[in-house]
């Protein structure tokens, strides 16, 4: 698959209406940008595409303790 022609922080306009704190934006944009950049909907795929500096595993554990911490009302942007 082609990278995207956009980085996680491109999404951070489009995901700051969905959470309280700004500051957490670009936390929750990593995950949307692993979403479109892996083409798939299953979390292994995406923890190869979170973040390059990091391992799969790491990113696997990061995004398991992302979704934990979401609001009830976001959980089905994950499903």
């Amino acid at each position: 698959m082609q990278p995207l022609p956009f980085t996680p922080k491109d999404l951070v306009p489009f995901v700051e209406p969905l959470i309280d704190n700004p500051r957490d934006a670009e936390k929750l944009a990593r995950p949307f940008y692993a979403i479109l950049s892996s083409g798939s909907a299953r979390k292994s795929d995406w923890a190869r595409h979170y973040r390059k500096e990091a391992g799969e595993k790491t990113n696997y554990k990061a995004i398991e303790r992302l979704m934990v911490g979401l609001e009830p009302e976001l959980l089905p942007l994950w499903a």
